[in-house]
């Protein structure tokens, strides 16, 4: 079988507290690795601490030359 991959699907993090782990985990690897350090989304966590019904994405995208 084979085939091309057009776009991939995603499940969206709806849990705040799992959200900003990540966030926190992503500013200390940074961090060490003596990248810019950029701070979490705040108005992003409190939406998902009111409440993000379960919802998924998919982006395609193309660029003709």
């Amino acid at each position: 079988m084979s085939g091309c991959e057009l776009a991939n699907g995603f499940h969206e993090l709806g849990d705040s507290i799992e959200q900003r782990r990540r966030f926190e985990a992503n500013c200390r690897d940074r961090q060490v690795k003596g990248l810019s350090v950029m701070m979490p989304d705040e108005r992003l966590l409190a939406g998902l601490a009111e409440g993000l019904p379960d919802c998924s994405g998919v982006a395609l995208a193309w660029t003709a030359y």
